[in-house]
């Protein structure tokens, strides 16, 4: 059944379907950049899904507690994810082709996957450079993985504007 809305169109049916044997080629069936890329339309149409929907969101939350004494940040992980997958795509990634080979399916994370949640999570909680964030708890072993996620979460989250790090805090943990 062929979804079709203002934002990206996507076959339910074929969408959460398995291969056997290996995890699904997603990017066939949805591309990330594409979908990640969309305007949000305010549908379920998986414009929910996208960087403009998450911009909105955080937005909105900002407004609606116009007294909250620190305003709500966003921890960027589909902004990670981008990222990584643009870097993928060009054969910067040792290993990986694209951002939907750390996904069991179209929505489950591999250990990959969940190392790149966790150092995003770190990175802008604590407002702190992820180099050497571990991946043992994951079961990622990969230094040159690890050492290009932790670079690219650095990167995306101090120059995220609603991530609450900003430049002069990247500058000072990268001194």
């Amino acid at each position: 059944m062929l979804v079709k809305g203002k934002g990206v169109d996507f076959d339910k049916d074929a969408y959460d379907k398995p291969v056997a044997g290996k995890t699904a080629d997603w990017s066939q069936v949805d591309p990330f950049g594409q979908r990640w890329q969309a305007r949000y339309t305010g549908g379920w149409d998986t414009s929910n899904e996208t960087a403009d929907y998450f911009k909105t969101l955080t937005r909105i939350l900002r407004n609606v507690n116009p007294k909250i004494r620190r305003p709500v940040l966003m921890i960027p992980v589909g902004h990670v994810m981008f990222a990584l997958d643009k870097m993928m795509q060009a054969g910067e990634v040792p290993g990986y082709k694209g951002i939907y080979e750390v996904y069991k399916d179209a929505i489950h994370l591999t250990d990959a996957g969940s190392y790149i949640v966790g150092c995003t999570f770190y990175a802008t909680i604590f407002k702190k450079d992820p180099m050497g964030f571990p991946g043992e708890p994951y079961k990622v072993s990969d230094p040159r993985l690890m050492s290009v996620v932790q670079k690219v979460v650095w990167q995306v989250i101090s120059n995220h504007p609603l991530a609450g790090v900003g430049a002069q805090e990247a500058i000072k943990q990268r001194n």
